[in-house]
């Protein structure tokens, strides 16, 4: 999760000789709010990686309805502006509106050794198997889809991070139904990726955590 810190970014893919002509950098959403850069990062970074692409998170889709608004009324009121939009420059608002829209939901990758990654913002029903099939549904029906559960899991949801901090426990419940195996099926899914990558939740303590086929990049929140 970026969160507008754009110099942060610039800073790390640096630190890590980042080929902004060649690379590719996937993020996992939310990148906008709480950063102070995000002139930085949409008007200088972000441009100049050549292969840049993100899926949608709850912020950035919360910003893409606060700035339609701002937009439609040709005017904003401070108390309703957060302090990093009241910096960012109004001549790229529909621009930065324009970006936000294009992003997807899910996004898949098939690595040269075959190997089929998928990225998320948060997570997906426990149950879900059928990863792909986020792409036949637009985002107006993937919010009705699993009786609701659909959007709002995809960009909100903690279930499984929930679940892996009590597999990560010690002291386990005695419940038959919480039992570690019961947790542990939760990221065998979904069937058809062989790794699934998120953002979104935040662990005290921890950069990244994995179980399963899922890694959590858990510096979001």
């Amino acid at each position: 999760d970026i969160h507008g810190e754009g110099q942060l970014l610039a800073r790390g893919l640096a630190e890590i000789g980042f080929d902004f002509a060649h690379d590719r950098l996937i993020a996992v959403g939310d990148l906008v709010n709480r950063g102070g850069d995000h002139t930085v990062l949409f008007n200088e970074v972000i441009p100049r990686i050549r292969h840049f692409c993100s899926v949608l998170g709850n912020h950035d889709i919360a910003c893409i309805e606060l700035l339609k608004d701002i937009l439609d009324r040709g005017w904003a009121s401070p108390y309703t502006e957060p302090e990093w939009l009241r910096k960012f420059p109004l001549r790229d608002r529909q621009r930065l509106v324009n970006f936000l829209n294009r992003l997807p939901l899910a996004i898949s990758v098939t690595l040269r050794d075959g190997q089929r990654v998928g990225v998320i913002h948060a997570d997906l029903p426990m149950d879900f198997s059928d990863f792909q099939s986020m792409y036949k549904v637009s985002k107006a029906e993937w919010m009705f889809c699993r009786e609701g559960a659909g959007l709002h899991t995809t960009l909100l949801g903690r279930g499984r991070m929930q679940s892996l901090n009590t597999v990560l426990q010690s002291n386990l419940p005695s419940d038959p139904w919480l039992n570690p195996q019961a947790y542990r099926r939760r990221f065998e899914q979904p069937a058809d990726m062989d790794l699934m990558i998120c953002g979104h939740s935040y662990a005290p303590g921890l950069r990244t955590a994995e179980l399963g086929k899922w890694l959590v990049l858990a510096t979001g929140a």
